[in-house]
């Protein structure tokens, strides 16, 4: 939680073959394929209005940093990029988690 997060959307685009997915913070459009295989589906999706957890294919829009644990040797998940949408890192959760602890640490009890 104390992770940076994309803040603001710098550009959108649709990614070609020279495309590096270590490149990318923010956020992607992707067509997932999980095979029947897999043990544990931690990608959840939604079909009318449930969110699911379910082999097959279907496309959602998830974090980069939750898609780069996938790719990495995991067979069971393919995934096809549709649509890269970059933005800047931003750690606004520090600063809170900060603010809220001093002043938890200095008030009286």
């Amino acid at each position: 939680m104390l992770k940076a997060m994309p803040f603001k959307l710098l550009r959108t685009f649709i990614p070609n073959t020279k495309f590096k997915l270590n490149d990318l913070f923010g956020f992607l459009k992707v067509e997932i394929i999980i095979s029947n295989k897999c043990n544990k589906i931690l990608l959840p999706h939604r079909i009318d209005d449930k969110v699911l957890h379910s082999s097959g294919t279907f496309i959602g829009t998830y974090f980069s940093e939750e898609i780069k644990l996938y790719t990495n040797n995991n067979p069971n998940y393919k995934f096809k990029y549709l649509m890269l949408y970059y933005g800047n890192k931003k750690s606004i959760y520090g600063f809170l988690w900060w603010y809220y602890y001093t002043i938890r640490t200095t008030s009286r009890k």
